[in-house]
């Protein structure tokens, strides 16, 4: 209250000397009456900013009575105008037939203030979407009382079926911020529910795949499957049992379920949890796992992708107890991508004429895994972590039809634990001089074991029967590592953040790596996280700091 005393006495004593008195004799009166419980507003007072309604306690502007202005915090008598530059009042801003106003007949409000208050002649807050009906662009009533461009899903659709923080509509990017459970990411939108076959394990019957009528497993939802309903919504849970997928009436078919875990366990060799021969198969979200009754390392798989299938893993997690193995590829092309495998068994198994992609995954062996075989495979692993395997990453033999073998921008750390892999992270074997070389390179090998293998050695790989697997252009943090001859090679701490392998590991680098910008050559694009690569100066490894 005292400063509204003294806004007005300095306002008064300036400008309306002849009214202070009188305004003091109001405000007297109303702290009197404040003195005996009860608060009189002052008729006469108006703020229009914040830094002005703050003086006197207010939190929003207050206008006047029509025909009124507010000058200087005070409501008098709206003088004429000839144009809108001669209002004064930022609420009244709009000079109409000699009058200043907010809003009137012919002036309208704007989305920011959409109702017209006809008595104050002032814009105001919106109460609903219908008072937002006039402004296409911003059909939606915000809390603020601003009319926007969306506060829900139901003002979006099409390609921009996603609210955002920002109140405006967006394409979907992850299945989750989708009512029917599926997003479609090359376009954007939310995939209709009439193309979808749902699976909830808390089915007791066999249903159509509807919503309200879901299958009760993923073999009887392939079997609903048609060419105008090709994606499959695993609701939450956990479905235990084993499939087998082939080709199906879609050319192909997407199988989506975050909070859905697929699991099985099996006695021992040649069960899956999650078996495809044929088609065209993209599964994102789910979690997989399998658990080897039967004990050893080439019982159960979680994944087994086999004959003419072509299958993608995006965002999967992959788990295995017992000694089960994660992935095995015999004869398909599979192509996993930023998801994480964990495995007791062996984690990656392949078989001639496969063909393999990891692309910003992390494979953890959990200090129980024998680790990688890729044999006679057509592969690329880049922007990964592979960690804690008690074997490397073993390369059996160039790859069928002299395909491409490339490692890059890949973090290994404490792989080769056993005394018989002495530590090394990768093994080429049975390769001759004239086969095409394995590709290593913008890598970095971390291992606190001393180096100690007998065969022929390079950059923290090994090698016997013909052309080595050296590395250039990579990082080499291993105690009695000998020097590979390869060009661009750093020996030094790799600088992660925490490397040892088990609680709290975490391979990114610190801001006084060595890999940081090491990367010349590099024609990389985005890392592990997916955050942007700098052209030219991308670091070695997985990880692209960023401060």
């Amino acid at each position: 209250m005292s400063q509204l005393v003294t806004a007005i006495i300095h306002r008064d004593h300036a400008t309306h000397a002849p009214r202070l008195l009188a305004r003091l004799a109001l405000l007297v009166a109303a702290l009197a009456a404040g003195a005996a419980g009860c608060v009189t507003t002052n008729p006469d007072y108006c703020c229009a900013t914040d830094a002005e309604c703050a003086l006197a306690g207010l939190t929003e502007p207050t206008s006047c009575a029509a025909g009124m202005a507010c000058v200087d915090t005070v409501c008098q008598a709206a003088e004429g105008c000839t144009t809108s530059a001669d209002c004064a009042d930022p609420l009244r801003a709009t000079c109409d037939d000699g009058v200043c106003v907010g809003c009137s007949d012919v002036v309208a409000c704007g989305p920011a203030a959409p109702v017209c208050d006809d008595a104050a002649a002032v814009c105001g807050a919106c109460a609903g979407d219908a008072d937002c009906a006039g402004f296409a662009a911003s059909p939606a009533c915000a809390p603020t009382g601003a009319c926007v461009e969306c506060t829900g899903p139901q003002h979006c659709g099409g390609t921009s079926p996603v609210c955002g923080d920002d109140q405006r509509c967006g394409a979907c990017q992850t299945d989750g911020e989708c009512g029917s459970g599926a997003c479609e990411v090359t376009t954007g939108a939310c995939v209709e529910p009439a193309r979808i076959v749902y699976v909830d394990v808390a089915a007791t019957s066999a249903g159509d795949g509807s919503a309200e009528r879901p299958a009760r497993n993923l073999t009887e939802a392939a079997e609903l499957v048609t060419t105008s309903r090709g994606v499959i919504v695993l609701r939450p849970g956990r479905h235990e049992y084993q499939t087998s997928l082939g080709a199906t009436a879609a050319t192909e078919l997407l199988i989506v379920g975050a909070g859905a875990t697929l699991s099985h366990r099996g006695p021992g060799v040649g069960t899956q949890t999650l078996d495809i021969f044929a088609g065209v198969v993209t599964m994102r979200g789910v979690t997989i796992e399998a658990h080897n009754e039967g004990g050893g390392v080439l019982g159960n798989v979680a994944v087994r992708a086999r004959l003419s299938a072509r299958v993608r893993l995006e965002d999967v997690t992959v788990a295995t107890s017992g000694g089960a193995a994660s992935l095995k590829v015999d004869g398909a092309s599979v192509t996993v991508s930023r998801s994480r495998l964990r495995a007791t068994g062996w984690q990656v198994l392949t078989s001639p004429g496969s063909t393999l992609v990891l692309d910003r995954s992390v494979l953890d062996g959990g200090g129980a895994s024998p680790g990688l075989r890729l044999s006679q495979t057509s592969f690329t692993i880049d922007n990964c972590v592979i960690a804690g395997h008690r074997g490397p990453v073993l390369i059996d033999r160039k790859a069928l039809a002299q395909g491409s073998q490339a490692i890059t921008h890949t973090t290994f750390v404490d792989n080769g634990q056993t005394v018989v892999d002495g530590g090394a992270h990768l093994q080429c074997a049975g390769f001759f001089s004239y086969d095409l070389p394995v590709v290593v390179r913008h890598d970095v090998f971390v291992s606190p074991r001393p180096y100690s293998y007998d065969f022929e050695a390079g950059g923290g790989l090994s090698t016997w029967g013909g052309t080595p697997c050296r590395p250039s252009d990579s990082l080499i943090d291993q105690p009695g590592h000998p020097t590979p001859p390869g060009a661009g090679m750093i020996f030094a701490p790799a600088g992660l953040v925490a490397p040892a392998v088990g609680a709290g590991f975490d391979p990114h680098l610190t801001a006084t790596s060595p890999a940081i910008d090491a990367g010349a050559s590099s024609v990389a694009t985005v890392d592990l996280d997916g955050d942007p690569r700098l052209p030219g100066r991308a670091d070695y490894g997985a990880d692209e700091f960023t401060p």
